[in-house]
């Protein structure tokens, strides 16, 4: 049996279009076990509305603290299936997908399975790239992770061993969940095939930007490094995604000692080149506003995670919610 399982917070605008390619894609692989959850991160738009207009999902409802995390054990534990389908409140399921990783028993072939995601970008309620079809094909082949997003199947035997997410990640908890699932001797596979299309905004916005910054969204980036601090892997990405957050680190204390302002002119070069390169890959047409936000920002980023890596100790949040129908 197959749980699907969405997360959402304030997902009023793209929770229509998740159901219906969740009742798609039930249809076109003509499953007869199956259930649909919907966890509610306690929403002030009307998603709880859109979600009871779909008379076979269940809703459960977060009543205190609320993250991804929290989202994913509510929904884990109240399902009966033995198979976990984890969907955001903003992707499409190809309904495709399921064919690949299911053998004739409609029994999962792999542990834990994840597909490519296409980012289908909006600015102003429009869609200014092109989605994928849904029989289009990727040209590379399987691949095995390191660690996995928010879409993926998993084997609940293996979800409950783990014991789920770890609620004090607000942001990462994916990260950490995937490599706490590699450590314990498993894989995570990637179809070389089309798994969702994720409706978002561009990820180089610069609103974006801010909104993480000022929510400390960047200080998760420090706890994935402090808790995996004997995965290579971990240490790798973060710093191959983070590397002007680190040469800051580096500089700091000779800054301390020398009290030479000087002593920055590499952080700000290698900074500023990183910058100009996000800003020619972006989408925002007002590219010379844009490039010296994100420079400002930038730098915010990195003395966040800075000072993360030795300030910030989250712990692990209380998990509270009703069902709703």
């Amino acid at each position: 049996m197959i749980s699907f399982i969405v997360i959402g917070k304030n997902e009023a605008k793209n929770l229509t279009r998740c159901f219906n390619s969740i009742i798609e894609t039930i249809s076109y692989n003509k499953l007869s076990k199956y259930e649909i959850l919907y966890v509610d991160s306690n929403s002030t738009d009307n998603s709880i509305i859109i979600a009871k207009k779909f008379m076979e999902i269940k809703i459960f409802k977060i009543t205190g603290v609320y993250n991804s995390a929290i989202a994913r054990n509510v929904g884990a534990k109240e399902t009966v299936g033995d198979i976990l389908f984890f969907v955001d409140g903003d992707m499409e399921i190809n309904p495709l997908f399921l064919k690949n990783v299911l053998n004739i028993k409609n029994e999962l072939k792999y542990d834990f399975v994840t597909g490519h995601v296409k980012d289908v970008i909006h600015i102003n309620n429009q869609i200014i790239n092109k989605p994928r079809t849904y029989d289009e094909k990727f040209k590379n082949t399987d691949k095995i992770l390191h660690n996995c997003g928010g879409i993926f199947l998993i084997k609940k035997i293996l979800w409950d061993k783990l014991g789920g997410m770890n609620t004090k990640y607000r942001k990462k908890q994916d990260v950490d969940f995937s490599m706490r699932f590699i450590k314990n001797g498993r894989k995570i596979v990637r179809k070389g095939c089309l798994i969702a299309d994720h409706h978002t905004i561009d990820y180089y916005d610069i609103s974006r930007m801010w909104k993480m910054i000022f929510k400390g969204d960047w200080f998760y980036t420090a706890v994935i490094i402090r808790d995996h601090i004997n995965n290579p892997y971990a240490i790798f990405n973060s710093i191959r995604n983070n590397y002007t957050s680190f040469i800051l680190l580096f500089l700091i204390p000779f800054y301390l000692f020398y009290s030479r302002i000087s002593i920055f002119i590499l952080y700000i070069t290698i900074l500023l080149i990183r910058v100009l390169i996000n800003t020619i890959r972006m989408h925002n047409p007002q590219k010379i506003l844009y490039f010296f936000q994100r420079v400002i920002s930038q730098i915010f980023k990195d003395f966040e995670i800075c000072y993360a890596l030795f300030f910030f100790f989250p712990c692990k949040k209380k998990i509270n919610f009703k069902k709703i129908k």
